[in-house]
């Protein structure tokens, strides 16, 4: 009897492990990346979304902001979000807000509320609707980037999707967010995307979807 409990821990434990992913520094720049644990984001892990339904639980704008162009529930922070490396657990997704001005791994380039025929928490099934992949689209990247970041080409960015994580979804919230970082150089200690002032929220032409490099 004691011989068969231990093998349904062993197992439980085996089946939390397989089922955790860390995304960091490109190592993956699309749903089914490398392996990880919860652990691997350390102290201060929240979840990607606290909003309630139709609200994004952060301040933001339309105004000048490339994804607002593209769906009319999609917004740009007012103010810089970023994150250190992303954990996907059975498809929820936490991470750790870092400050902009600190060194950091992803940051949030625009921010919408789920379509309502999405009724998941699940970022694979979520990043594979086509109103997200339309708002998390390297066409909506290039076009809200700003200062310096300006010069890094398509090819080397990575876009990730956050939904709200289990336990916010559970709650109601639904807001997600596009996030962003460069696969080349260190990590950035500055701000890299922002609304665009004078611009109207127009994007370039082209398409390119969640971890896409490509326009065209």
């Amino acid at each position: 009897m004691l011989a068969a409990a231990a093998a349904v821990v062993v197992l439980i434990g085996v089946a939390a492990v397989a089922g955790a992913r860390v995304l960091s520094h490109g190592g993956s720049s699309g749903p089914g990346g490398a392996s990880g644990s919860a652990a691997a984001a350390g102290p201060g892990v929240r979840p990607a979304a606290v909003a309630a339904p139709g609200v994004f639980g952060i301040p933001t704008v339309a105004s000048g902001c490339p994804a607002a162009s593209v769906q009319a529930a999609a917004r740009c922070p007012r103010d810089p979000e970023c994150w250190n490396g992303l954990v996907v657990i059975s498809g929820s997704v936490t991470a750790r807000s870092l400050p902009c001005t600190s060194p950091h791994v992803w940051e949030t380039f625009a921010i919408a509320i789920l379509p309502a025929d999405v009724r998941t928490f699940d970022q694979a099934i979520v990043a594979k609707d086509p109103a997200v992949a339309a708002v998390c689209s390297m066409r909506v990247l290039l076009a809200s980037r700003r200062a310096a970041a300006r010069a890094i080409p398509p090819g080397s960015w990575a876009i990730e999707v956050m939904p709200p994580d289990e336990a916010s979804f559970d709650s109601g919230a639904r807001a997600y967010r596009c996030v962003a970082h460069s696969v080349s150089g260190p990590d950035p200690s500055t701000s890299q995307f922002g609304a665009q002032p004078g611009q109207g929220g127009k994007t370039p032409h082209g398409r390119g979807g969640p971890g896409s490099g490509k326009t065209g």
